[in-house]
């Protein structure tokens, strides 16, 4: 997902500042359950991809960062940078 874009991703998460946090897949928005053991390797990546975009922000010195949830499940989780 995205691996061919590795510089413009890089580019997007040093930008970031609120995060919308929904696992999607390489064919769509949404992966259909977290749960599942066919999406690991998604779920992987974007929680890469969040908590590089975490640390990227403590290191500008932002104290928090907004995130929204989509499922309501446990692996969804609302982060501040400590």
């Amino acid at each position: 997902m995205l691996h061919d874009q590795p510089e413009l991703v890089e580019l997007a998460m040093e930008r970031c500042d609120y995060i919308h946090a929904r696992f999607g897949h390489e064919q769509g928005p949404q992966i259909n359950d977290p749960r599942c053991p066919w999406n690991e390797s998604e779920i992987a990546r974007h929680f890469y991809w969040w908590d590089h975009i975490l640390e990227l922000n403590k290191s500008r010195g932002v104290k928090k960062i907004y995130m929204s949830r989509v499922w309501t499940g446990t692996l969804y989780v609302n982060f501040t940078t400590k």
